[in-house]
């Protein structure tokens, strides 16, 4: 009769695993996966050129806005914050490459956006600043230079404007928003009053850019992506287009009439000599204090930007 088998007894020592392939000295089996840069919150003036994610505008927030040509005075008040908004083919802020379809699935990468509280020396309000690298370039620059924080306690006064050059594209005369001209030039430095720092420290606290540049959640930028990938004709919801279509028909309904042919900023004229057609005049720079969504697309969202300083 065959002994019993031991039940305590272990089990037979598994097989060796295969070796695995050679691979050159000092190079990984395995490469590891690539992420995609992303940085986003508060950065230091003279750590904000590095690569990382717009915003949701909030009622009683008052928005820095700038007219073409017009000088303001402004006051950067501490360190701007970064983020990446999409502007197209949806209008939001991205939570990250990781848990944004539109960036991961669909290859539509958010552009890089900074904003700043400032206080507007025209009327003494605290407001929000939204630019893009180029502008910030300038400030980093001026830190650099300087040795100064550009919004510190001995921050200056800044003078900023704008000019969109015009050029000739197919016959016609063009607005070329991609090749604006900032004049971003300081000041003596320009310590805030106590009365002023009092003011800034209710509106800061009160709103934090980390809540005022809060990213959609990933279940929301999936949703308007979808609804783009079902719009292939006509402008898709969420973009700068529907934006400013929107903004046309709710013009209309206040004049009781068309409204204007012509959009933000690229706006075609006709030539020197033809009859003149009728253009939007448009703010560049930040968001305003919006009574209407559709008013976010007069914000300045662009890398085109560019700037002169000191």
């Amino acid at each position: 009769m065959s002994q019993a088998q031991n039940p305590t007894q272990a089990a037979p020592n598994p097989a060796p695993a295969a070796p695995a392939a050679p691979t050159a000295p000092g190079v990984p089996a395995t490469p590891p996966a690539r992420t995609p840069y992303y940085k986003t919150g508060e950065v230091d003036w003279g750590d904000a050129g590095g690569r990382p994610s717009g915003g949701r505008p909030t009622r009683d927030i008052k928005y820095l806005k700038l007219q073409e040509g017009a000088q303001v005075t402004i006051r950067l008040v501490g360190k701007p914050f970064v983020f990446y908004k999409h502007w197209s083919p949806i209008e939001a802020i991205s939570p990250g490459p990781e848990l944004d379809i539109c960036w991961k699935e669909g290859g539509h990468k958010p552009r890089r956006r900074y904003s700043c509280w400032v206080l507007d020396r025209a009327d003494g309000q605290i407001k929000l600043f939204d630019f893009g690298p180029r502008v910030i370039d300038q400030f980093s620059a001026y830190k650099k230079v300087k040795q100064r924080d550009p919004g510190g306690e001995d921050g200056p006064n800044w003078t900023v404007s704008y000019e969109v050059p015009e050029i000739l594209e197919k016959g016609r005369v063009v607005k070329s928003r991609r090749d604006t001209k900032w004049m971003i030039i300081p000041d003596v430095p320009a310590p805030l009053s106590a009365a002023e720092k009092k003011l800034v420290e209710e509106v800061t606290t009160k709103y934090p850019l980390s809540d005022v540049r809060k990213p959609e959640p990933p279940e929301r930028i999936k949703e308007l992506w979808e609804e783009a990938k079902r719009s292939p004709e006509g402008p898709i919801p969420g973009s700068h287009k529907w934006w400013v279509a929107k903004k046309e028909q709710r013009l209309a309904a206040q004049h009781g009439g068309a409204a204007g042919t012509g959009t933000v900023f690229d706006s075609e004229r006709p030539a020197p000599g033809a009859a003149p057609a009728a253009a939007a005049a448009a703010p560049a720079g930040s968001e305003p204090a919006a009574d209407d969504d559709c008013e976010r697309l007069f914000a300045d969202h662009g890398d085109e930007d560019s700037a002169t300083l000191f």
